[in-house]
């Protein structure tokens, strides 16, 4: 076992040499919700967010699982750390859906000659070209205006009630930027563009994916407004996961789907998806119309 802090260098050359390996994030308090063992290409240690900071928190990395565990259980305490929720999920290939190849969508334009072709891959919202930049990240300040632009060339009749995202990237790039950041500089380029009403009062729902394309030049973010809310009770495939919020203060809205959610994945471990799976992910939200200031901008805030 090898041990880093404060070594960004020595951190990412041994975890691109054991892509197999494992790592535990030693926090060194009691609560085990810190101490977490991950496989070392977790998407949880690989955000954008944190580069430059991944060994602010001391890491262990082995190639040996049980390796760790002896020592965490020995140095932090049986029961004081925890196995990755993510990506230790185990469930049989046979019973899940890969993500969806967007290139073999009927309804998406076969993008294999250039970048011009992508504008029009679908007859359905804007369709924005470029890989899409997190918020705070790398090429944010690029992608929102070329989002605003987009939206502005493309004025809504009404107000949109759901805004649903489609955020495609090749498969290299699936893991490294999530989804719950690059939510927010399409919303904040929405205000800009007049698609969405300052302080999200007409805005009840926001639905977002990221899914797989096999070219860099068809990366993007199709951005789709409706009307009308979405219905859950619609859902055809995939996991639901549903709950009923009794406060929409930040930690209210963030605990609730947490529990719930690991309250239906204990339950039914079959639900679960297995480890370094690609997946179409859809986070739907939907708020009554009393309080979609306030609860919008809590959820925001609670997925980051």
């Amino acid at each position: 076992m090898i041990t880093f802090k404060e070594d960004e260098s020595g951190y990412r050359n041994w975890q691109q040499q054991n892509e197999a390996g494992f790592v535990f994030n030693h926090f060194g308090s009691n609560n085990p919700g810190y101490n977490v063992l991950h496989r070392s290409k977790c998407t949880f240690l690989w955000r954008d967010k944190d580069e430059n900071s991944r060994s602010t928190v001391e890491k262990w990395c082995s190639v040996s699982e049980n390796e760790i565990a002896i020592n965490a259980d020995k140095i932090v305490g049986e029961n004081m750390w925890k196995r990755c929720a993510i990506c230790f999920r185990r469930l049989p290939q046979s019973s899940i859906k890969p993500a969806v190849n967007i290139e073999s969508k009927s309804n998406i334009r076969d993008v294999n000659h250039d970048v011009e072709a992508s504008e029009e891959h679908s007859g359905q919202g804007v369709w924005v070209p470029g890989e899409p930049a997190v918020w705070l990240g790398s090429g944010e300040q690029a992608w929102k205006s070329n989002v605003a632009s987009r939206l502005r060339k493309n004025p809504v009749k009404e107000l949109p009630q759901w805004i649903e995202i489609e955020f495609r990237f090749t498969e290299n790039r699936l893991y490294s930027k999530d989804i719950d950041n690059l939510i927010t500089p399409v919303l904040e380029s929405g205000c800009e563009s007049r698609w969405i009403q300052q302080g999200f009062n007409q805005l009840g729902s926001v639905s977002a994916r990221k899914v797989v394309t096999n070219h860099v030049r068809s990366s993007g973010a199709q951005v789709i407004p409706h009307a009308m809310l979405p219905q859950l009770s619609d859902v055809s495939s995939g996991v639901v996961i549903e709950t009923v919020l009794d406060r929409m203060d930040e930690k209210s809205v963030k605990w609730a789907i947490y529990d719930r959610a690991f309250q239906m994945f204990s339950e039914n471990p079959e639900l679960r998806f297995g480890p370094g799976l690609a997946l179409a992910m859809d986070i739907r939200v939907t708020i009554d119309n009393s309080q979609r200031r306030k609860s919008l901008k809590a959820l925001l805030n609670a997925l980051y």
